[in-house]
Parts: C-alpha cells; structure tokens; sequence
C-alpha cells in the first residue's frame, strides 16, 4: 500500500474520531483537533487519545 494511501486512511479515522466525540458533548464544547499517543510498556501498547481546542486540551480517553 502507498504511503499516500495509509496518510489518507490515517487522516480518516482521526476525523471520524473528532466528529464523533463532538456530537456528544454539551453546545459550546467542541474540539477542533484529535491526537492519539501510543505508549508500550513490557509488550503492551496503550493508546491514549486527546481532544483540543486551540492549545487547551479539553478531554480524553485511555485504552
């Protein structure tokens, strides 16, 4: 697969991410970009995802 296939695959999920995370918070909250951070510890990976508005981090989820 090109990487130009996988960047768009990537850039997918991360807004899906974003608008579904949007659609469930209270009007005025809304973030306008998503990070995820893999952490592996000992063979394990974590994924942590965190939800911005500006430079403010607004919420997040650990998995």
């Amino acid at each position: 697969m090109e990487t130009a296939a996988r960047e768009a695959m990537a850039q997918g999920a991360l807004l899906a991410l974003l608008f579904a995370w949007n659609e469930h918070q209270p009007p005025g909250i809304k973030a306008d970009r998503v990070t995820v951070t893999l952490h592996i510890d000992d063979g394990v990976t974590y994924s942590e995802v965190t939800y911005w508005a500006g430079d403010h981090a607004i919420g997040g989820e650990g998995f």
